[in-house]
């Protein structure tokens, strides 16, 4: 847990909170909440008679200092944590929080937090200005009326647009955070679902990196195997990995220059050994006909987890560039209305020479991967399915 750093974003009431406690004491590391800093200061102001507007905020703490310790905040030793709820707290923290000389306190403040035991840290700006390297970015929504039933007696759409149209560092979702809607599920669900991708993003297949190496340099010799455009491979985040199809040695090509989440049938688990294999390489199963509902549900969790998935979007192997079938693009759109998903398109060539369809004998043939530029969710939001789809091909076309 070294170094670990849960962000954790979204408007009041949306259940930060609960949650964030809950998260930090199931990995055993250490809670803060950011609000609480700007509730600390906006008290301190309001206790001095200094109006929260005032642009001279922190001649507050000039002779004080902050400090933030399991949750609650002390002033000069003194614990303010029992009145940062009060009414007029609630009612002008977002006016504080607009302040960019206060904001550029509590971000070297909140930084400073981050110690070896990790930091589960909740906010508005966590993800975009705080902690933005972090990969462990999370969300939190619910409709507005659930979020005032939380919230009883304050003034969330103020807030709400206070906290969203500030200059400086305003509340915005992160690109590659998880959403997650908390309105029908209970503080405890909330807090397992980010568990899961935490532990996810944490797991290390040492079985695939073993086998990785061991593939890579046998092919490097017997096809003289070669990756052109590997820098177009995003370092982190949700990935579809979109290749033409043409021969059984596909998923094991693409997955040596990348580690993948990948289909395969699921009469091939059955076998001994082999389902063995490839369940260890990260392989689930699909049905023969075509996608399963299960299959769509378990690649979407994959891809919210930051997990990257290869799909062949013509489905079945053949020579040449064929029609796609809708279903990439039905999973991309709906892995985009939780986390950004791009999709990265590559085309394999020689591996029909190889091992061709229908052949047994894997023959010593060049093989070559050339990885494209990923493209972007913005290109193809207002696309359906088969569009997307379409524009996939013509991408792998290219290369």
């Amino acid at each position: 847990m070294k170094d670990l750093v849960v962000a954790i974003d979204g408007p009041a009431g949306a259940g930060k909170t609960t949650v964030s406690k809950i998260v930090a004491n199931k990995l055993g590391i250490d809670y803060c909440d950011s609000g609480s800093c700007y509730r600390a200061i906006c008290y301190l102001a309001l206790s001095c008679g200094i109006d929260p507007f005032s642009s001279n905020l922190l001649s507050l703490l000039s002779e004080k200092e902050l400090i933030l310790d399991s949750g609650k905040v002390f002033v000069d030793s003194q614990d303010l944590t029992p009145h940062l709820r009060e009414p007029d707290v609630s009612a002008n923290v977002s006016i504080v929080a607009a302040n960019p000389e206060v904001r550029r306190y509590v971000t070297n403040l909140l930084i400073s937090q981050k110690r070896k035991k990790g930091l589960v840290i909740e906010g508005r700006d966590i993800g975009t200005a705080i902690f933005p390297e972090t990969p462990f970015k999370f969300y939190l929504d619910a409709h507005i009326s659930i979020r005032k039933e939380r919230r009883q007696g304050e003034a969330i759409e103020e807030r709400d647009k206070i906290d969203s149209e500030r200059k400086t560092a305003p509340l915005i979702r992160p690109d590659d955070a998880l959403l997650i809607d908390t309105e029908n599920l209970s503080s405890h669900e909330v807090a397992d679902r980010i568990l899961e991708r935490v532990r996810f993003i944490l797991r290390k297949n040492r079985f695939y990196w073993v086998a990785q190496r061991i593939v890579a340099s046998f092919f490097k010799i017997f096809f003289r195997y070669s990756v052109l455009g590997a820098e177009n491979i995003p370092k982190q985040g949700s990935l579809i990995v979109a290749s033409n199809h043409m021969s059984f040695l596909d998923p094991p090509v693409i997955g040596v220059a990348m580690e993948l989440h990948y289909f395969a049938k699921e009469e091939l688990f059955l076998l001994p050994v082999f389902g063995w294999l490839i369940k260890n390489l990260n392989a689930f199963p699909v049905q023969r006909e075509g996608f399963s509902r299960k299959a769509i549900e378990q690649t979407i969790r994959i891809l919210e987890n930051s997990g990257r998935v290869l799909i062949f979007p013509e489905g079945t192997r053949g020579v040449g560039l064929r029609e796609p079938k809708r279903g990439i693009g039905l999973i991309a759109r709906l892995a985009n209305k939780k986390i950004r998903t791009p999709i990265l398109p590559l085309r394999i060539s020689g591996t029909e020479k190889a091992l061709a369809r229908g052949a047994w004998i894997i023959k010593p043939h060049k093989i070559k991967v050339a990885i494209g530029r990923p493209i972007q969710p913005e290109t193809f939001f207002k696309k359906n399915d088969q569009e997307i789809a379409n524009m996939v091909m013509e991408e792998i076309a290219k290369l």
